[in-house]
C-alpha cells in the first residue's frame, strides 16, 4: 500500500508539472497536434510499460502523470481554437463535455467486465493502450484548417 500510494503520487505530481508545462508551449508556439500527440504517446508508454515490464513503475507513473496532465490541459481549451464565434465554440464545448462524460461513465463498466471476464487487469490495461495508440493518429487530424490560427507571441510583438 505504501508503494502505491508513492506511485499515485508522483503520478499526480508529474500530472501538476505537466499543466504547466502545456501553456509555457502554447506561448513558444509549439502546435496542439505536436503536444496532444506528446500527451498521448507519454501515457500509452506509461500503460504499455505497467502492462510489459512493471518493475520501473516510478519511471511509468512518471510518463503516465504527464501525459494525463496534457491531455486534461489540451481538451479544456482545444474549442476555444475551433473559431472566434462564441456560439461554435458554446458548442465544441457541449460536444466535448458530452463525450466525455459518456465515456466516464462507460468506461469503468466495460473496463471493469473486461476484468471480469479475463481474471486480472492486463485486458483493461491493454485496452486502455490501444485508446492512447488511436489518439495519436487523431491528434493529427487537428490541421491548421480545423484550427484557428493563434498568433505567435513573437509575431504579436513585432
Amino acid at each position: 500500500p505504501g508503494a502505491a500510494a508513492v506511485l499515485l503520487s508522483l503520478v499526480s505530481v508529474a500530472s501538476l508539472a505537466a499543466i504547466v508545462i502545456v501553456p509555457a508551449g502554447a506561448r513558444r508556439g509549439v502546435s496542439r497536434r505536436a503536444m496532444l500527440t506528446t500527451a498521448a504517446a507519454a501515457s500509452t508508454a506509461g500503460l504499455a510499460g505497467v502492462a510489459i515490464l512493471p518493475d520501473p513503475a516510478i519511471v511509468w507513473a512518471a510518463l503516465l502523470g504527464t501525459g494525463l496532465g496534457m491531455t486534461f490541459t489540451l481538451l479544456l481549451t482545444l474549442p476555444t481554437d475551433i473559431s472566434d464565434d462564441p456560439r461554435e465554440v458554446g458548442g465544441a464545448s457541449a460536444l466535448m463535455l458530452l463525450v466525455g462524460y459518456l465515456l466516464a461513465a462507460v468506461a469503468p463498466f466495460a473496463l471493469g467486465a473486461a476484468r471480469d471476464a479475463t481474471g486480472d487487469f492486463a485486458a483493461t490495461i491493454w485496452v486502455l493502450v490501444g485508446i492512447g495508440t488511436l489518439m495519436m493518429p487523431l491528434s493529427w487530424s487537428l490541421n491548421p484548417h480545423r484550427l484557428r490560427q493563434h498568433p505567435s507571441p513573437a509575431s504579436v510583438a513585432a
